[in-house]
C-alpha cells in the first residue's frame, strides 16, 4: 500500500480499532464491567471509521474516493467496511481474510491440513513425518531415565530443566512455532512474529530429511529449531524467542472479542495431518468464553455471519479477496469470486498476506502478478467513484 499510494498520490490513514492501542474509551477501565466493554464490536468499529472518512472529506476540496486495505482480521474489516458503507468505500483489498470461519463450513483441521502441506512440500515427506512422530517421541525420550541429562546436553538450555515437566510446554511451544513459521514462510528474510531467514521452512525441513528416530530424531530437531530459534547464530545457549504479541488492553479486547463475535472452533491432531491429538473443538471454546465472560456466548456463534452474509457475499462488490495458498488462514479465505462484482486472487506461492508487503526482488511471480491486478482493479473502482461522486454534484 505504501508504494501504491505513493503511485496514486493517496492519503494513507491509520485509524486504530476502538479499545486497541490508545483508543480505549473508558481509560484503563474500558475493559472493566459490562457498562464499559459493551461498546467493543465490529459494527460500532466500522461506524468510527465511517466517522473519519465523512470527517477527512469534509476539510478536502473535493470528495476522496476511499479504498479500505487490511490484512487478516483487518482485511476481514476492509471487506466489512466496503459492504457496510459502499457510499463512503470505493472498493476494498482484503488480504488473507478468515471471513469464512464464521459460517461453520470449514473443517476444523482444515488449517493444520495446509501447514502440513506446505512442510511436507518444501523438502520432502520425512519432515512431516518426523515431526508426526515427534510428539511421543519427546515424551518418550524425556521421561526415561537419562531424559532430562540428555534433553539438557542436546539443547543447551539457558535454563536447563530439572525434570522432564517442561516438554509439555516444549511441546505446545513447537505447535505455535509451526503456525508460525507457516504464516511468514516468506521468500526473503522477515522479522514479525520474530526474525526468520528466507524460506525459513525449507531450512528448517533440510535438517529432518530422513527418517529419524528416538535420541536421533530429538538431535535431528535441535539442529532444525535454531532456524526459528537462533537464526543468526549469535546465541550461546537454547530459548525460544519472545514474539512480539499485544499489550495487555489490546490482549484483553481480543480476548472479549473472540468470545462476543469472532468465536470459531478449530482443531489439530487428526489422521490428516502432522500434529498431536488435541480436545479444541467450537464446544469446547464456548466452554472457556463462558468460564471468562457471564454471557450467552452461544448467541454469539454466527453473529458476523448473520450481520455480515459472509456465507455467501452475493451482494459484495468491489472487493478484492487475495490469498497466499502456503498460509493456513487460507483455508477459512474466500477463495472462490462470489459474483461478478467481487475479485478473488489465489497466491500458490504466497504466504500470510504478502501482497501487502513491499515488493521484493526475491517475490514469486504469482505475488508480483497478484499486486498488479490489484492496482488495475483499485484504479478502475477509484475511477468509477469519482464519476459518480462528479455526476451526482
Amino acid at each position: 500500500m505504501w508504494q501504491f499510494g505513493e503511485k496514486i498520490n493517496a492519503l494513507i490513514v491509520f485509524a486504530e480499532h476502538r479499545y486497541y492501542g490508545k483508543s480505549l474509551p473508558f481509560g484503563n477501565d474500558s475493559m472493566i464491567g459490562r457498562d464499559h466493554f459493551g461498546y467493543l464490536s465490529t459494527e460500532q468499529a466500522l461506524a468510527d471509521f465511517a466517522e473519519l472518512v465523512v470527517h477527512l472529506n469534509q476539510e478536502a476540496s473535493t470528495p476522496r474516493s476511499v479504498i479500505s486495505i487490511g490484512g487478516s482480521h483487518g482485511a476481514n474489516l476492509a471487506a466489512f467496511f466496503r459492504m457496510k458503507y459502499p457510499h463512503l468505500v470505493a472498493g476494498a483489498l482484503a488480504s488473507s481474510s478468515t471471513l469464512k470461519k464464521f459460517s461453520n463450513i470449514t473443517s476444523c483441521d482444515k488449517y493444520s491440513q495446509i501447514i502440513t502441506s506446505t512442510f511436507k512440500n518444501a523438502y520432502n515427506e520425512h519432515c512431516t513425518e518426523n515431526i508426526k512422530k515427534s510428539w511421543t517421541v519427546l515424551k518418550d525420550v524425556a521421561f526415561a531415565e537419562y531424559g532430562v541429562q540428555f534433553f539438557n546436553e542436546v539443547f543447551n538450555f539457558c535454563e536447563p530443566w530439572k525434570a522432564a515437566d517442561p516438554v509439555n510446554n516444549f511441546i505446545y511451544e513447537l505447535n505455535s512455532i509451526y503456525w508460525h513459521m507457516a504464516m511468514t514462510n516468506y521468500p526473503y528474510e522477515a522479522d514479525v512474529y520474530t526474525f526468520l531467514p528466507a524460506n525459513p521452512i525449507r531450512k528448517f525441513c533440510s535438517n529432518l530429511d530422513e527418517n529419524y528416530d528416538g535420541q536421533e530424531l530429538v538431535k535431528a530437531l535441535r539442529r532444525a529449531l535454531d532456524v526459528y530459534a537462533n537464526p543468526k547464530g549469535e546465541k550461546k545457549c537454547f530459548e525460544f524467542p519472545k514474539r512480539r504479541l499485544m499489550q495487555e488492553s489490546d490482549q484483553k479486547a481480543w480476548s472479549f472479542q473472540r468470545c462476543t463475535e469472532l468465536i470459531t472452533g478449530m482443531c489439530e491432531g487428526t489422521n490428516n495431518n502432522m500434529f498431536p491429538p488435541d480436545n479444541n473443538n467450537l464446544q469446547e471454546e464456548i466452554k472457556g468464553c463462558k468460564s471468562t465472560y457471564d454471557l450467552p456466548v452461544e448467541r454469539y456463534v454466527n453473529r458476523i455471519r448473520d450481520h455480515f452474509g459472509v456465507e455467501k457475499l452475493k451482494t459484495a462488490t468491489n472487493i478484492i479477496f487475495s490469498n497466499g495458498l502456503l498460509d493456513p488462514w487460507s483455508a477459512a479465505g474466500v477463495l472462490r469470486t462470489p459474483n461478478d462484482e467481487s475479485i478473488v486472487i489465489n497466491i500458490p506461492e504466497g504466504a500470510h498476506h504478502i501482497d501487502l508487503r513491499y515488493s521484493n526482488p526475491l517475490d514469486p511471480p504469482s505475488v508480483t502478478q497478484a499486486r498488479e491486478v490489484e492496482e488495475l482493479y483499485l484504479k478502475k473502482w477509484i475511477r468509477q467513484f469519482r464519476r459518480k461522486t462528479y455526476n451526482f454534484m
